[in-house]
């Protein structure tokens, strides 16, 4: 129960259980940012009413501390309780954390499970880097290039590291166990193999080509046999790139499992 109740408050259910509706001035702003951009000679093949209405559930004045599903909440606990029974040995690493309800939910689990297991804590807590072409052009030409012009919705995906740790206290989680590791990945994620950490669960909610690849390239050999691998983003074209050619290229055969396809969340089992 205490699960259930944690991932309801961390997605806001309780309160707000549906994603508010678009007005008609945001449908008319998006409208202006598309047609800015057919001006350019780029069609996003998106309604502004549509675009709009994705778009509800980035908006900074929703009261939600992870824009994850339930049904990703749902895998996280489940990879987390599967390594515990099986004594799977690592801590687990969160990258990408935004709001850091997934990390906090992390936290949670193996609370309930009387874990002294470790939580990683990677994020640059500056917001996303800049995309690369690999990321296509929504990517590209929407979401990175107006992020700062349309202020309502969390586009550049920025919390600071103290707006973190403060939610964490605020769900009474934040203590040694939580380890921070604030900055680019492909500046912090190499320290790990220096400090021979393992990990027995890995969540990736990198978003981009890159930092996917960062992620995968610098912590992958640490993961248990047996351990999680958690994509939260693969239904993005340059996630999608980055986990498809890395896992060629090491010969990974163990087939992608679905947690929420409509949200792209797969896993795989090392």
């Amino acid at each position: 129960m205490y699960l259930d109740l944690l991932s309801k408050v961390l997605t806001n259910k309780i309160y707000e259980p549906d994603s508010p509706k678009a007005t008609p001035d945001e449908v008319d702003e998006i409208k202006k940012t598309l047609d800015l951009l057919m001006n350019d000679g780029i069609n996003l093949n998106i309604s502004a009413e549509d675009l709009t209405q994705i778009l509800q559930y980035t908006k900074r004045s929703r009261n939600i501390h992870t824009y994850v599903s339930i049904d990703a909440l749902n895998n996280i606990r489940d990879a987390i309780t599967i390594i515990n029974e099986k004594k799977i040995v690592g801590d687990v690493l969160d990258c990408g954390v935004l709001r850091r309800g997934t990390s906090i939910y992390m936290a949670g689990v193996l609370k309930s499970l009387n874990s002294s297991r470790k939580v990683y804590v990677a994020d640059s807590f500056s917001g996303l880097p800049v995309p690369s072409t690999q990321d296509g052009i929504f990517a590209n030409h929407f979401w990175h290039r107006f992020s700062k012009a349309l202020p309502i919705y969390n586009l550049d995906c920025l919390a600071s590291i103290d707006d973190v740790k403060e939610n964490f206290n605020r769900y009474g989680l934040l203590d040694d166990n939580i380890v921070f590791m604030p900055g680019w990945f492909e500046d912090t994620l190499p320290s790990l193999s220096a400090a021979n950490v393992k990990f027995s669960v890995v969540r990736i909610d990198a978003d981009w080509y890159s930092s996917t690849k960062d992620v995968l390239d610098n912590v992958y050999h640490l993961i248990s046999d047996g351990g999680f691998i958690i994509i939260d983003d693969y239904n993005l074209p340059g996630c999608k790139l980055a986990v498809d050619e890395f896992r060629e290229k090491n010969g990974i055969s163990k087939p992608l499992q679905i947690a929420d396809e409509v949200a792209g969340v797969f896993f795989w089992i090392k």
